[in-house]
């Protein structure tokens, strides 16, 4: 703006007496040259002259112009430092607006703030480490906490916390309540029983069973849990296999077992299953599993030749009990089964295969206990070694739980009904 401010043309030049007559402009800008200061080799003195312009304007043309360098040149220095070294209000002010900025749009969008997001995702983390534990409880405990970040996303794991933790709940409940319960089966000696329940008309029957068992909370949990093993000792299992672990507590598992009467199939079955450590709160940990018909899997060849049968939701619960002389381990094992064979059985039909069948099956169960404890490489041992980390945490937890002078009181006692003869067991 200066160069062009000093450098412009000046306005016409006024008229001349010569140019008034005609005489022509070089001899009137030559006379000028030779006015009363005499001749001059300067052009802009000669231009001056000619224009009858002071020449002291020129200089503060010059003034004027030196002052707009100074400014731009200021401007470059502050734009300098505003725009590449970013002072720190400037880069908090910045920070400040686009947190604004993003807060504005996720409102419009109806999601969380990265502050909230980040909150979230922490919770997801613990919400996932308990439910490979099992502390099925505690993690509904923590939703229950942070409801808010759980409407939308991670609903399906927000939502497999509460039913497990109300599934595992319901089934203590349901194993210490004998109400309408028939006895079928009772040896003190063995410390066994059994009950039936069965509504006419009804295609489910529901089966208990109470046994005290001379092994740990672990070695019980692998029988259940390594289900592919089961055929290798139980005559009455036509097939079995492991179809897939989701998490270390949970699987999803096929049985097939053959029908002990008349000339009817065997039937199979396809459930889901998992355990929830329950000791803090209830003195147990609790196993549910229901029928689902969705294999992860290929199943065995037997299914072809089977009858799919179903399992409503049922359970075990296995209470550690203190040592005796001669028991250093104990566990109270009680198990409720809803099951629906998919035929029509009489009731009185089944109480008596259950007063058969459920006999034997305590014996051979004592019996691979027996060998558990006595031979360290029964495939049951090589198991629990293959997977320390549940075997083994769980073994820990029922440890510090039975030192403890303050533990839970265990909730999956009969309680006192007049069907009621077992609540000797386990005392």
């Amino acid at each position: 703006v200066g160069f062009f401010f000093f450098f412009s043309p000046p306005p016409p030049p006024p008229a001349t007496a010569a140019a008034k007559s005609g005489i022509p402009l070089t001899a009137d800008a030559a006379a000028a040259t030779t006015g009363p200061l005499g001749s001059s080799n300067s052009p802009m003195l000669a231009l001056a002259r000619l224009n009858r312009i002071p020449p002291r304007r020129y200089f503060g043309r010059a003034v004027a112009c030196a002052a707009w360098a100074g400014a731009a040149g200021a401007a470059v220095c502050v734009g300098r430092t505003v725009c590449v070294t970013k002072p720190l209000w400037l880069e908090a002010w910045g920070t400040q607006r686009r947190e604004k900025k993003e807060k504005k749009k996720v409102e419009e969008k109806g999601q969380m703030n990265p502050l909230e997001k980040r909150k979230q995702m922490r919770i997801v983390r613990e919400l996932r480490a308990m439910e490979n534990k099992g502390l099925m409880l505690q993690a509904r405990q923590l939703l229950q906490e942070n409801e808010e970040l759980f409407d939308g996303e991670f609903k399906d794991l927000a939502e497999r916390i509460r039913t497990q933790a109300s599934d595992a709940e319901t089934v203590i409940e349901e194993v210490a309540d004998d109400a309408g319960w028939a006895l079928s089966y009772l040896n003190d000696r063995e410390q066994f029983a059994t009950l039936y329940k069965h509504e006419r008309g009804d295609s489910v029957h529901s089966i208990k069973m109470r046994a005290v068992f001379n092994a740990s909370v672990p070695a019980v949990l692998s029988v259940l849990r390594e289900f592919d093993l089961t055929a290798t000792w139980n005559d009455h299992m036509k097939g079995a296999a492991q179809l897939s672990f989701p998490t270390p507590v949970s699987l999803q598992a096929y049985g097939a077992g053959f029908m002990p009467w008349g000339p009817f199939k065997t039937r199979d079955v396809v459930f889901n299953g998992y355990g929830v450590d329950v000791l803090d709160q209830h003195g147990c940990v609790a196993l549910v599993f229901k029928s689902t018909d969705k294999p992860c899997a290929p199943l065995p060849s037997v299914s072809r030749r089977c009858v799919r049968a179903e399992f409503q939701r049922s359970g075990v619960v296995l209470e550690p009990l203190p040592a005796l002389p001669g028991a250093p381990k104990r566990v109270l094992a009680s198990m409720v089964l809803h099951g629906d064979p998919k035929m029509v059985v009489p009731g009185w039909l089944a109480n008596f295969g259950l007063k058969v069948f459920a006999p034997m099956i305590k014996r051979q169960t004592d019996e691979m206990f027996v060998e558990m404890a006595q031979n360290p490489r029964s495939p049951y041992m090589l198991r629990q070694k293959q997977f320390p980390d549940l075997y083994e945490m769980l073994d820990n937890r029922v440890e510090d739980y039975l030192s403890r002078s303050n533990r839970a009181p265990p909730r999956n006692r009969p309680n006192k009904n007049k069907n009621n003869k077992l609540i000797h067991f386990g005392e």
